[in-house]
């Protein structure tokens, strides 16, 4: 139609099954409108639906993802895009610095030492592979731990009682900047609601960089990346 601006889409998020069958509703209501005219939807907004919208056309999206987010004490703490050929990409949030077995150890010199650094070369790529696997398969677990997922911790979690590190470490909003894991946490515990405006702070800062990441993908050509590395990084439960 020539005489509306655009086009709003509700009722989703509201009880029907994510994945396909949210998929296909979503498509089905998307089919009929023009391409020329914006479409905004309502009551999705978790970083997958996000992607979900994005890929099936959708320009706006209304939701209270991060203020819910923080009324729960979770804090969004992702990469926020793939990691870069040659190195890593924009990936503030990880706790790499903290998981188990990190660290490759040093040959040993001394006698025999060339041929052990020969023996430890031929088979550097798949001890790394296995300990990669093992390191991933340890950070998810402490996710499960901890009480978050793929895109976020739970600062209720007693494993953050003592831990000085940012909520994301990298992220430059003011409570990043200011205040550690363990202050938030003892704040919620503690039922200060300065805990909820300073998640507030930096859910809402860290969220709108993921949606500066997600106008970049599709500028680029490479929003299908993109949505994988997301995807797949949910699939393994954050690792």
């Amino acid at each position: 139609r020539d005489d509306v601006a655009g086009f709003s889409i509700g009722s989703l998020g509201a009880g029907e099954t994510p994945g396909g069958v949210r998929a296909g509703l979503l498509a089905a209501a998307i089919a009929p409108l023009p391409a020329g005219k914006p479409r905004h939807i309502t009551g999705l907004g978790a970083p997958l639906e996000i992607i979900m919208c994005v890929e099936a056309g959708v320009d706006l999206m209304d939701a209270s993802f991060c203020h819910v987010c923080t009324q729960q004490g979770y804090a969004l703490n992702f990469p926020l895009e793939p990691p870069q050929k040659g190195g890593a990409g924009l990936n503030v949030g990880g706790d790499e610095d903290s998981a188990p077995g990190g660290k490759r150890k040093r040959a040993e010199s001394g006698a025999g030492a060339g041929a052990g650094a020969e023996e430890e070369n031929a088979s550097r790529d798949d001890e790394g592979a296995l300990r990669t696997e093992k390191e991933e398969e340890q950070e998810a677990e402490q996710r499960l731990v901890a009480g978050g997922d793929a895109f976020k911790i739970n600062l209720w979690a007693l494993s953050y009682r003592r831990d000085p590190r940012p909520l994301l470490p990298g992220c430059d909003c003011f409570t990043c900047s200011n205040h550690s894991r363990a202050y938030i946490h003892h704040l919620l515990q503690c039922h200060e609601m300065t805990a909820a405006v300073l998640l507030d702070i930096h859910n809402i800062h860290f969220y709108c960089n993921f949606f500066a990441e997600v106008r970049s993908a599709v500028g680029a050509g490479k929003f299908g990346e993109f949505a994988a590395f997301h995807r797949n990084r949910a699939a393994v439960g954050g690792a």
